[in-house]
């Protein structure tokens, strides 16, 4: 081999050596870069999954607070509603024993003079609306007629005044009497509708007259009751009072006779039994017939205060017997209006329970709305805030996303900047070879080409190295 071909095989052997330590060099680096990508990426990767993992836990954490929260709510809620449920049935049941107590006192008084005075009111009403109305009768008869006479003589002189017209209208032009009978007859026919509107407003005054007159009597008729009304409650007021201070009188007066009789009795008993005594102590052998006679009388005195005291004990029997019964019927007659308000009240029970059920249906009702609202409210905060989460995971992914992008791309720009590098000196380290070869041929080296000639790789060749370099760091 001549000295020209070791040379250039020197030569040829030092650049395809500089190639490969330059090419091994450039995997290095690029396999460096793409580990080094690659960890970052997935430590990226690893932090983004636990900031949406530990997101993800602070809402679910978030939720069940705000879940704990409304369900505390709501039972705080039902238990609020039930208290004062309960507090307004206890008010309600005081407000029912008030009005029962209040209406078996009026109800009791209100019976027995609600029959009476509504039979005297209506009798006296009628007879004063029946009075009334025959007095307005007449009036308007008279009227009428005296109406009814007066538009017959005005009729019967309007109707004088237009013949004796007409007769002079005649009497006075022939020759117009188509006219004057035409302009006559026009003002009677006038004379006789204002004749008719007059009489038509006669009529409606003497109408309203009435009408007036009829109102005035059923206000007085109303204030005539009313004032019968309270007139009646006040008489039966005293009456019942002046009842009640007779019979406390009478059993007062029963008591304290019956007293003083025992008394009575008792002292005499006791007076003359000292008597007796004493004067059997000083006198007993001298006074033996005049005790005997005095036995006697004692005895006899005895029946006849007996008797007189059996008299005035069946008499008094007698006026409590009389007391007992009309007692009685006042207490069978309290009985029955005791009945009466007792259907009252029931009747009044029920309609007061239904005003109480329909309270509680409404009570529940806007519980049940508050209810709602509270499930309402809930739902659109639980939905805000998985809207709001999905919307954060979303916008986190697309943030991982765009850096993952921004990476690849950092990355492709930084591999393709290396491979022009490489393809740069080895288009250096080529040129250099081939002059070197040239030298030692003995030739005069070309002109080096232009550097962006140079710079530029081919499009196809630099995709397949890329390529290979993939598949070889892969």
């Amino acid at each position: 081999m001549t000295f020209g071909g070791k040379n250039l095989q020197e030569v040829y052997d030092g650049g395809s050596k500089s190639m490969t330590e330059l090419e091994a060099e450039l995997k290095a680096k690029l396999k460096q870069l793409v580990d080094s990508h690659a960890e970052g990426r997935r430590s990226d990767e690893e932090k983004a999954v636990g900031k949406v993992e530990e997101r993800f836990a602070e809402f679910e954490a978030d939720l069940r607070k705000v879940m704990d929260t409304i369900v505390q709510r709501i039972k705080d809620t039902m238990q609020e509603e039930i208290k004062e449920t309960e507090k307004h049935v206890e008010v309600l049941n005081g407000d029912l024993k008030m009005v029962a107590d209040k209406l078996r006192g009026t109800i009791v008084e209100l019976k027995r003079t609600h029959e009476a005075s509504v039979n005297f009111i209506s009798e006296t009403a009628t007879d004063e609306f029946e009075a009334s109305v025959e007095e307005s009768q007449l009036e308007i008869e008279k009227q009428d007629n005296s109406a009814s006479k007066h538009l017959k003589a005005h009729g019967t002189f309007v109707m004088n005044s237009l013949q004796q017209k007409l007769d002079h209208c005649l009497w006075e032009s022939r020759g117009d009497e188509k006219q004057f009978s035409g302009a006559l007859f026009k003002t009677y026919m006038q004379r006789a509708s204002g004749i008719d509107t007059q009489f038509s407003q006669h009529m409606q005054k003497l109408q309203a007259e009435g009408q007036a007159h009829y109102k005035t009597l059923e206000t007085a008729a109303q204030n005539a009751e009313q004032a019968l009304d309270g007139d009646m409650e006040r008489v039966l007021g005293e009456i019942d009072s002046r009842g009640k201070e007779t019979e406390q009188s009478l059993k007062g007066d029963f008591e304290k006779t019956s007293a003083e009789h025992a008394e009575t009795l008792k002292n005499s008993l006791i007076t003359v039994t000292e008597g007796l005594g004493r004067t059997h102590e000083t006198n007993t052998m001298r006074l033996t017939e005049e005790t005997r006679e005095l036995s006697t009388a004692l005895v006899v005195a005895s029946g006849e205060a007996q008797e007189a005291l059996k008299a005035k004990c069946e008499q008094i029997r007698t006026q409590v017997d009389t007391q007992m019964v009309e007692f009685n019927k006042r207490l069978d007659d309290k009985m029955k209006q005791t009945m009466t308000s007792r259907e009252q009240l029931e009747s009044e029970k029920e309609s007061i329970f239904a005003t109480i059920q329909t309270e509680l249906n409404t009570i529940r009702d806007t519980f049940e709305g508050k209810l709602m609202t509270l499930k309402d409210d809930s739902l659109s905060r639980v939905q805000t805030i998985v809207q709001d989460t999905e919307k954060e995971v979303v916008t986190m992914g697309e943030n991982l996303k765009t850096k993952m992008t921004a990476d690849a791309q950092a990355v492709a720009d930084e591999l393709q900047r290396s491979i022009q590098n490489f393809l740069t000196q080895l288009a250096q380290h080529k040129k250099s070879a081939l002059d070197e070869i040239e030298i030692a041929a003995g030739k005069t080296p070309a002109p080096p080409e232009p550097a962006a000639t140079q710079a530029t790789p081919d499009p196809g060749q630099e995709s397949a190295r890329v390529r290979r370099v993939k598949r070889e760091n892969q």
